[in-house]
């Protein structure tokens, strides 16, 4: 589909209520002002534990030094308290103004303003505070485009704004009172501020499918609206999307051999190599699939995009050698789930950056239903302390100032509803071992030990890993993160523990855990002997965490997670290709496209011209 030129919802009109009064920061966070620019944070000289001494890059990066202790235990205190108090790591700046905005004594303040940096080393997002001498006080979230190249600290010098120091030279940038209150008239979800450099993050009204709208509604305000939402899942929408193909006839001769930097090719049956397919409701472009077929398991390079491949599977052609020795650690599947057609996208990772962004509306922070009535603490918003995640502002959408090295977008992970145990052992520590998450380094939701979790380092390294107790001294170095239950397949290439354990591995499934649906995967394939490591998303037409885990092996990955699952919206995936001037967006599954819309003939892509309610990643073309 060509495109006509994009009008971003980040220019309007999409606009939630006003938000509720704001949270006063911290008295503690009060710091003494800057006078010169702040480099960033010095790490104390303890070198990192690195496992090749050669490997520069690392090797340059040293442990973080440990948060105060009263950090420490507001971090991880049973207490109602905010989202602030979650970062162990957070500056802040104080200056105090009269009336003619010049600098002067807290006894004589007309304004006193605040500069919160939450994370310094991400130096990502910020939280600006003004407070009045009557008491009146207003909270703004900014985001810094570039961290790596910005630094943004506020200067007595310069007391009507921040100062930026662009690759070492620093610029004055007005802001209070006008240029903050413009910016957050202007409409935009993204609001542009110091020449670009800054935004303003608005709130935004997340757009969601009738499906969507409709499940929310019942869990809400219906009780018993969770069974209801599951009656229908498991019964109108058990293989809605299931696709499937038999072999066909094509070219006598297997497709050219893999290019040198594309993803391994998939462990499949020696019977079935070089053999055809049809790739049913795939809508991705490739190279070299123009006669309607694809060879099994072969990675198809997509038009215009360097560095993403495409390949078609189906459980039924993976070397039986690869889970011959499972036994009962997954369950045998039937002639439908062996059939399924699955798609998978791969992004070279030395090309392509990851970052997460959560929706409007999802994932939530307050508790979880399927978390044990003797688990809860009702004295308690959530399992966090808080219900509502201000002064911080959900956008549900990709900021602008990243569209010029957009490559594609794809849904996040479960929504607080199903993110917790209700059974298992999992279901008995941590308040549920409910689903956390990290946005451009800022915690929002506890990451749980136990819990698979995909995790975006501060070097930009992508990583998927069991979660444990020992990784919260690294929080201080991650920018991104989510989580999303059990692993479906360990580092070892092995299905996790609780595979083939419904309930307790919180797969979402029917009562006798037999429930086939369109499922979505995550996971890195490791290069070897000098090829790229690949983040590999997975598109499964009708899956239990059985057959996922099969072809997620058969695909050489290491630890494996499900993404969400259900519906097209729940997997949805698009690929934003802007050659020759022209934008065009291609869907991984024909239907996707219904998830996006058209405003005054104006194409709006979900997560890019849309806000959305729910989270995502992005994919995005590294800088330089």
């Amino acid at each position: 589909m060509m495109l006509l030129p994009i009008l971003l919802a980040a220019c309007g009109p999409d606009r939630a209520e006003p938000p509720p009064p704001p949270i006063l920061l911290p008295v503690e966070d009060v710091g003494v002002p800057a006078v010169s620019p702040p480099e960033p944070p010095a790490p104390p000289p303890v070198p990192a534990k690195v496992d090749d001494p050669d490997d520069s890059l690392v090797a340059s990066i040293a442990t973080a030094a440990p948060p105060t202790p009263e950090r420490a235990a507001d971090y991880s205190a049973l207490r109602e308290k905010s989202v602030v108090e979650l970062q162990q790591w957070r500056e802040s700046q104080t200056l105090h103004l009269d009336a003619a905005g010049a600098v002067t004594d807290a006894a004589h303040a007309d304004l006193t303003v605040t500069f919160m940096d939450l994370n310094p080393w991400v130096h990502a997002w910020f939280i600006v505070q003004l407070q009045h001498a009557d008491g009146r006080a207003t909270t703004w979230h900014l985001e810094n485009h570039d961290p790596a190249h910005v630094r943004v600290w506020l200067d007595p010098q310069h007391p009507s704004g921040l100062v930026l120091s662009v690759d070492g030279e620093p610029e004055p940038c007005p802001l209070w009172p006008g240029p903050l209150q413009t910016a957050k008239a202007s409409g935009r979800t993204y609001a542009p501020l110091c020449d670009g450099r800054l935004s303003l993050r608005n709130p935004a009204e997340g757009r969601r499918s009738a499906k969507e709208w409709g499940a929310d509604f019942l869990r809400d305000n219906v009780w018993g609206g969770e069974k209801i939402t599951t009656l229908v899942r498991d019964t109108v929408y058990k293989d809605s999307e299931l696709a499937t193909s038999e072999l066909v006839d094509g070219p006598t001769e297997p497709v050219a051999e893999t290019r040198p930097n594309a993803p391994r090719a998939p462990a499949i049956a020696p019977d079935v190599v070089g053999q055809q397919l049809v790739p049913v409701n795939l809508g991705l472009p490739l190279v070299g699939a123009d006669a309607g077929t694809v060879e099994i398991g072969h990675w198809y390079p997509v038009e215009h995009s360097r560095g993403l491949y495409v390949t078609a599977l189906q459980p039924r052609y993976i070397d039986p050698a690869i889970w011959a020795d499972w036994g009962a650690a997954v369950q045998p599947l039937d002639d439908v789930e062996n059939s399924a057609l699955a798609y998978f996208v791969a992004f070279d990772l030395r090309q392509h950056e990851l970052r997460f962004d959560v929706g409007t509306d999802h994932p939530r922070v307050g508790w979880s239903e399927r978390v044990l009535p003797s688990i809860r603490d009702n004295r308690l918003p959530g399992p966090d302390g808080f219900d509502k995640i201000g002064p911080l502002v959900r956008t549900g959408q990709v900021n602008p100032a990243s569209m010029d090295r957009l490559v594609a977008t794809f849904t996040g992970g479960f929504k607080r509803s199903h993110g917790a145990f209700k059974a298992g052992d999992l279901a008995l520590v941590e308040q549920g071992s409910h689903y956390g998450w990290i946005e451009h380094g800022v915690v929002e939701s506890r990451p749980r030990p136990g819990l698979v979790t995909v995790v975006v380092d501060i070097d930009g390294t992508v990583d998927l890993r069991v979660w444990s107790h020992e990784d919260d001294a690294d929080l201080w170095r991650i920018v991104h993160l989510r989580q999303n239950g059990v692993p479906l397949l360990t580092a070892d290439g092995r299905p996790g523990d609780l595979v083939n354990r419904w309930s307790m591995g919180n797969w979402s499934g029917s009562v006798e855990g037999k429930l086939r649906s369109v499922r979505g995967s995550l996971c890195v394939q490791p290069g070897v002997d000098g090829s790229p490591d690949f983040l590999i998303y997975g598109y499964f037409s009708s899956a239990t965490p059985s057959a996922q885990a099969r072809v997620l092996a058969g695909l050489h990955c290491g630890v494996a997670m499900l993404t969400d699952m259900n519906a097209l919206e729940h997997t949805y995936l698009s690929i934003h290709d802007f050659h020759g001037g022209d934008y065009t967006v291609h869907h991984l599954i024909r239907g996707m496209e219904v998830l996006d819309k058209e405003r005054q003939g104006v194409y709006l892509p979900r997560f890019v011209g849309l806000a959305d309610n729910r989270d995502f990643f992005t994919v995005l073309r590294r800088s330089p």
